[in-house]
């Protein structure tokens, strides 16, 4: 073997490591069939989608097995959360709601809302009407562990803060954040004007207070302007964001009267509640003329309460169907055009743009990554691979995926497929991107028992299989089983990604069991690029060593790459 060949061997075993992925690390948080940890003899039986906290625990509703154990139809649900390495149930069905009467117990209807990394959570519950005085006018309310135990935060039919004595009507929507400060949108009960009777509170320094009401005049607005009016069919205000730095955001309708023809976005970021933007400012980075339109209740907030949104646009050099929306994001200071419908989309061919655009996912770094389908005249662009995931992670944007792509580490002909109700990306702080890539069937032995698939990228940029249906998957040591769907409507939507490359999901078996688990992907060891060139650096100075077995002598670098 020549030199030049031993050079040229050495070289490429260098690129091959390179390209070694990083590890995968499940954890299995809890399994069907398992006896739950609370001491009543309940059977775990099925799971909803978890959340995920920055320090890799999770928080789910469950459902007891009423066929074996203690569980009956009245009692058989509950959420669960994770707190020093134990499971801890946090309220179940059938039981005494703290902070109501006695005899009000809940019901069936949880919904899980936010959960921190302390292991604070935020959810909202019904009572079961009857017992303790409950009815259909006081049977929503919003529980919290901020502080320890869990306690009520607020509760239809109880007197509203800061509502000059009206009480809450229905409560949705609460949002907590790292500090377990709690935002909510709630409604005014029967009393209170119909103009006036909707509002935003927030739980901040140990108190529950009113943020924004119909009614109000309306910070930063023209005078004479109140929040409230009906808008297209949207209601006065949108499902308000808390920042981890306590900063509230929100959408809300505004104008004279009971009719609003404007819309906007307010935060008290700055201190106090203030207009961030409304309907007929200028877009950023567009056409003088070309205004924000309308404003979808898609706008994101960041840890930092940075903005970012989905917004459509009129006037100035607007074509209908063809580049009325964008994505804007303030993540090098003022709001700036991320993308639009009609711009030419990065990693495609030449006339290949942007068509739909999703809502972002806007990380801490002010960073975006979204869903987009694509359109163009372009001879390569078919139903077929015409949807893909973007980012501006590095700078300017980048393609991630696109439908019709060969998926890494599958046989040849696996390519990715899409399903649009759960194409959305999710995007951490480390500028890794989580979603659900689905596979076409009929090529690379893909079928639609194997055509379901997770994906995250790695801290790298690569990505990266976490699990598959029909793939063997251990729960337990000697405990292998087949992976019948992802997700608990199959469709991979499960699924949370959290600021270390934790992910939490779901999965069903083969078996008809199914359990919450979680994935850590580590960093990649070795790196691609950097291992690679010290690699190739160590052997350039082998190379000049001229020792009496210099495996270079006569070759250069040049030589390895056929130079």
């Amino acid at each position: 073997m020549s030199r030049s060949t031993q050079c040229a061997l050495l070289v490429s075993t260098v690129l091959c490591c390179s390209s070694v992925q990083a590890a995968v690390n499940f954890r299995t948080v809890a399994l069907s069939g398992q006896t739950a940890p609370d001491g009543s003899n309940a059977v775990l039986g099925t799971f909803s989608t978890p959340l995920l906290n920055n320090a890799g625990e999770t928080t789910f509703q469950a459902k007891f097995a009423t066929n074996i154990g203690t569980a009956t139809t009245s009692t058989d649900t509950a959420i669960w959360f994770e707190h020093n390495s134990n499971l801890v149930l946090a309220a179940r069905e059938g039981t005494q709601a703290p902070g109501a009467p006695l005899g009000a117990t809940f019901s069936e209807t949880f919904r899980l809302t936010g959960f921190n990394s302390a292991s604070q959570f935020a959810f909202q519950g019904t009572l079961s009407s009857g017992a303790g005085g409950v009815s259909g006018t006081n049977n929503d309310g919003i529980w919290t562990n901020v502080g320890g135990a869990v306690s009520l935060l607020a509760r239809e039919g109880a007197l509203a803060s800061g509502a000059g004595g009206a009480s809450f009507g229905p409560l949705e929507f609460p949002r907590l954040n790292e500090a377990g400060e709690i935002v909510f949108k709630g409604s005014l009960a029967a009393g209170a004007a119909a103009n006036s009777n909707e509002g935003i509170w927030a739980f901040r320094n140990g108190a529950l207070e009113l943020v924004a009401r119909e009614g109000q005049p309306a910070p930063g607005a023209p005078a004479g302007t109140h929040f409230g009016g009906s808008n297209l069919d949207l209601t006065s205000f949108s499902p308000p964001l808390i920042s981890d730095d306590g900063s509230i955001l929100f959408a809300a309708n505004f104008g004279v009267g009971a009719i609003s023809t404007d819309r906007g976005i307010w935060s008290d970021r700055e201190g106090s509640l203030d207009l961030v933007l409304r309907t007929g400012d200028q877009a950023p980075g567009t056409p003088a003329g070309t205004k924000i339109a309308f404003i979808i209740d898609s706008s994101r907030i960041n840890g930092l309460g940075q903005l970012a949104g989905y917004w459509q646009l009129s006037g100035g050099d607007v074509i209908d169907n063809v580049n009325e929306r964008g994505i804007w994001a303030e993540g090098n200071g003022p709001l700036e055009l991320v993308a639009r419908s009609g711009d030419p989309a990065p990693g495609t061919a030449t006339g290949i743009v942007f068509d739909f655009l999703s809502p972002p996912s806007f990380n801490d770094a002010g960073k975006s990554a979204f869903y987009a389908n694509l359109r163009g005249s372009n001879a390569e662009l078919n139903s077929n691979n015409n949807e893909g995931i973007w980012t501006n992670r590095s700078g300017g944007l980048s393609l991630v995926m696109r439908e019709g792509d060969q998926a890494p580490g599958l046989p040849a002909g696996a390519v990715f497929s899409f399903n649009l109700v759960s194409a959305r990306p999710q995007h951490n702080n480390l500028g890794q991107i989580k979603f659900p890539g689905f596979l076409r069937s009929g090529a690379g032995g893909v079928t639609t028992d194997n055509d379901g698939a997770l994906w995250v990228t790695d801290t790298s940029g690569a990505l990266q299989l976490i699990v598959r249906e029909g793939n063997s998957f251990t729960v337990a040591p000697g405990d292998v089983r087949t992976v019948m769907s992802i997700g608990p409507n199959g469709l991979g939507e499960s699924s949370e990604l959290n600021d270390d490359g934790t992910l939490a999901f779901v999965l069903k078996f083969t078996d008809g069991s199914q359990g919450v688990f979680t994935a850590k992907v580590g960093v990649p060891e070795p790196t691609s690029f950097a291992m690679t060139m010290l690699a190739i650096y160590s052997l350039v100075g082998i190379c000049n060593r001229r020792t009496k077995r210099n495996l270079c002598n006569a070759c250069s670098v040049g030589d390895a790459f056929g130079g």
